[in-house]
């Protein structure tokens, strides 16, 4: 059996957990060389042809299409053929009428009968608007499904992109405090610092480098997830990313709301079970038909040897009973009612998330200018502490934390811009802005 011991660059062997991490390591990197780096616009084209669910929803659409042909199919074939026969025998006496031959005779006959239903309830014409209408909803819900995986990719996109802020700064901060804890180290051997503030300066250290931890734990839970929905790794994200337009006031939202695919589905939706609820009362009323039979009938008892015969009716159909049809006109009608309730509370429901949004989007705004003030402050700060150090007036240390600082506060204001992003998509997906 070969053992193969890995060893750092002191020549030291290094524990079970960091070989298996360097294997890791490896093995990602491997796996993971064909990836490519995407922008935000290519990920989101990417995961939509990524998305089984889209897929799911475009057939959906098809479907439709297909079950409005074969209702148009069936309307034509409602002319129906009846073909009747009979055979018989009869045996007349010798006492029968002198019209009528006597002995045997073997009766034979043949029936034609076409009937064509007539609709005087205008079902078929209802039928084909649902036919339309279905078609329409399922295409508008094709569009909820793409504007919900754009959310959750720039979602994903966004978080990565902040978490790879966030772990940069903190990958200085731990080196700044490791820098900062042999320093002080340094300072205690020779008495110029007590031991608690020492320990101190190592628990500040030991919390850096946990959140770090944290941060890259993080980052790779999204980094699967961004793997689920377009099916790549992320090799490489942009850090800031542009916030796109989306209205705000309230006018404009709630004309946007009612134009929004998810809406306008569910108005489809409405429809669709109102015409049904008319079909359904339709389908219990009287009937009308029109048949057309003619036959044959040759070697009866009779001295005709042979019989046409041939009529026109037109037949009205009543149903006597009204039990099931006033249970199905009430299915009916709490159908219709759930469709109201599902598009009034819809409606209700993307106008005050929006809403919701927009307040979110100015208070990150706000912190941005904030954010932008504070760094005109820390330029100015690191200027005059590294003039300071210059002349020996800041040690190295203070220049560094300057630097820290203004690092700090450079990511946290990407960050802000990229959750001012993130909202925005938001508001957009709502209100189904694409373009």
């Amino acid at each position: 059996m070969l053992v193969v011991k890995a060893r750092d660059e002191r020549g030291i062997c290094l524990s079970p957990v960091r070989c298996l991490a360097g294997v890791v390591c490896i093995f990602s990197v491997l796996f993971f060389h064909d990836a490519r780096a995407t922008t935000l616009n290519e990920t989101i084209e990417l995961a939509l042809q990524h998305s089984s669910l889209l897929r799911q929803q475009y057939f959906q659409t098809d479907l439709a299409v297909i079950d409005k042909s074969i209702n148009e199919a069936e309307r034509e074939l409602e002319l129906e053929l009846h073909l009747q026969g009979g055979f018989g025998h009869v045996t007349m006496g010798k006492n029968a009428s002198r019209y009528v031959k006597k002995g045997e005779r073997f009766p034979l006959s043949a029936i034609v009968e076409l009937s064509y239903p007539i609709d005087i309830w205008g079902i078929d014409d209802r039928d084909d608007k649902i036919a339309d209408k279905t078609i329409q909803q399922r295409i508008l819900e094709a569009e909820v499904v793409k504007h919900r995986t754009i959310v959750d990719v720039v979602n994903v996109y966004v978080a990565l992109a902040n978490g790879t802020l966030e772990r940069h700064s903190q990958q200085q901060r731990v080196k700044f405090l490791s820098k900062k804890v042999e320093e002080a180290k340094q300072q205690l051997a020779v008495g110029l610092y007590t031991k608690p503030f020492v320990e101190q300066i190592i628990g500040e250290k030991v919390e850096a480098e946990s959140l770090l931890a944290d941060y890259d734990l993080s980052y790779s839970l999204n980094s699967l997830l961004y793997r689920r929905l377009t099916g790549q790794h992320p090799d490489s994200i942009d850090n800031e990313i542009g916030v796109p337009y989306f209205p705000d006031d309230i006018i404009s939202i709630r004309e946007g709301v009612d134009r929004s695919p998810q809406v306008r589905a569910l108005q489809y939706a409405l429809d669709v079970a109102q015409l049904q609820a008319k079909n359904t009362e339709a389908s219990f009323r009287s009937t009308l038909e029109l048949t057309a039979n003619g036959g044959v009938q040759e070697g009866s008892i009779y001295l005709t040897e042979r019989i046409y015969n041939y009529e026109f009716m037109l037949r009205w159909n009543i149903p006597l009973g009204n039990r099931a049809s006033r249970a199905a006109a009430n299915r009916s009608r709490t159908l219709i009612s759930l469709q109201q309730e599902a598009l009034q509370s819809t409606r209700e429901l993307n106008e005050s998330q929006i809403l919701q949004l927009i307040r979110q989007h100015k208070i990150v705004a706000q912190q941005v200018g904030k954010l932008e003030e504070k760094l005109f402050v820390d330029v100015a700060n690191l200027d005059a502490t590294t003039r300071e150090s210059n002349v020996g007036k800041s040690t190295e240390f203070e220049v560094m934390a300057r630097r820290l600082d203004l690092l700090e506060t450079q990511n946290l204001l990407k960050l802000n811009k990229n959750t001012l992003a993130s909202i925005a998509y938001q508001i957009r997906g709502l209100l189904g802005i694409a373009d």
